[in-house]
């Protein structure tokens, strides 16, 4: 995994995550949206922002969106390995055992391999991490825009508009991982047959 692409993936996820965390403050501390706009329109702010982009994307995305993901990933995993095994017997536990030789093989796999599944996991945890802040942002950035006048409809737009983004971005993560689970299971699946 490229450093990289791994730090950009983190900023986006902090980014977006201290975006609504400053809709929050912005709105629950009184200060009115353009005073709000004047202070961060300021370099330093934004410079000393970055910093905190870093440590929230770690933060939000590796126990927060994880943990919220948990058993759905566990279920389209499992159901990925009991299509391709066409067995219905297999219960969690195995399934979850399987997932980890997959995990400890994908070590040693080859270069090329492995930059694909990274990509791919690094589309996953952006997808994840944008389901959980682009509601909050859309929530906070409705209230700020009632709380400058600018009326309902434009707050209900702003709603809808996340609302959207937020069910396609789930629905691409779903299916996103369900590719990073099949291309797994099948590179593992073919580096064993090959061993043999």
């Amino acid at each position: 995994m490229k450093t990289t692409s791994l730090f950009i993936e983190i900023m986006i996820l902090g980014g977006e995550t201290l975006a609504w965390c400053v809709m929050l403050v912005v709105c629950i501390g009184g200060l009115s949206p353009e005073k709000a706009a004047e202070v961060l329109s300021s370099p330093f702010v934004w410079g000393s922002a970055l910093p905190f982009c870093y440590v929230l994307g770690i933060v939000v995305d590796s126990r927060i969106h994880e943990w919220f993901f948990r058993s759905k990933q566990k279920r389209i995993r499992a159901t990925v390995i009991r299509k391709r095994q066409q067995s219905k017997e297999l219960n969690d536990d195995e399934c979850k055992v399987y997932w980890r030789e997959v995990r400890k093989a994908s070590m040693g796999m080859p270069l090329a391999g492995t930059t694909v599944l990274a990509y791919i996991r690094h589309r996953i945890r952006i997808m994840r991490g944008s389901v959980g802040n682009i509601p909050l942002i859309a929530v906070f950035g409705a209230v700020l825009l009632i709380k400058s006048g600018c009326g309902l409809v434009y707050a209900a737009l702003v709603l809808l508009v996340g609302a959207g983004l937020t069910y396609a971005c789930y629905r691409v993560w779903e299916r996103i991982e369900r590719s990073w689970s099949t291309l797994s299971y099948d590179w593992y699946e073919l580096r064993n047959s090959q061993q043999q």
